[in-house]
């Protein structure tokens, strides 16, 4: 990782010194890093948040590489959304693929009402190989709520998941895209 990072400043680098010998000023913006960054994510839910806190702040495209077959369990709440529902996890604000290999993430019974997670307007998130179970709210989506964003869903369970709108997932707008994924159990008031 360290070399592919040097690479991307010899290049930038290059191009400033470049821009400068035909006598321009250039401003670049560029995203770190500049290709996705894999997180291998260990078996406990303190691992999971650290994870997301971790791709939001890198920015651009990550994934999140789960510990097969685990369960990842949420005992408390992480954060209010933007519908002033609280969330399990932290809020996703950037672009992230979770590669779940079989694990599930879940509300404990005896925890507090809170959704499980929240996806930011302009954040696209893709879960692949994962159960989310048991989110609790009052309002939209008890697993997964997200205005303005690209959601995919691949080979994913979401079971017994309940909100006021959108038991298991409410979209306010954007996309939502779900292959061989089921929705069992999940209860909607609305």
């Amino acid at each position: 990782m360290k070399h592919k990072v040097w690479i991307g400043y010899i290049i930038l680098v290059r191009l400033i010194i470049a821009c400068f010998l035909v006598g321009g000023v250039v401003y670049l913006f560029l995203p770190y890093p500049a290709n996705a960054a894999t997180i291998h994510v260990s078996c406990d839910t303190e691992s999971l948040i650290r994870a997301i806190d971790q791709a939001n702040a890198l920015g651009g495209q990550s994934k999140l590489e789960l510990s097969s077959n685990c369960i990842y369990r949420l005992n408390t709440t992480h954060n209010a959304g933007s519908d002033n529902e609280y969330n399990g996890l932290p809020v996703i604000n950037s672009n992230i693929t979770i590669n779940g290999k079989n694990a599930t993430i879940i509300r404990d019974a005896s925890a507090p009402r809170f959704r499980l997670l929240e996806v930011a307007a302009g954040a696209n998130l893709t879960v692949n190989d994962l159960t989310l179970s048991q989110g609790l709210v009052t309002n939209a989506g008890g697993a997964i709520y997200s205005n303005s964003s690209v959601i995919s869903l691949n080979n994913c369970a979401l079971n017994n998941n309940s909100g006021g709108c959108g038991g298991a997932i409410d979209l306010l707008s954007g996309t939502l895209t779900a292959v061989q994924t089921s929705f069992t159990g999940n209860v909607a008031s609305v």
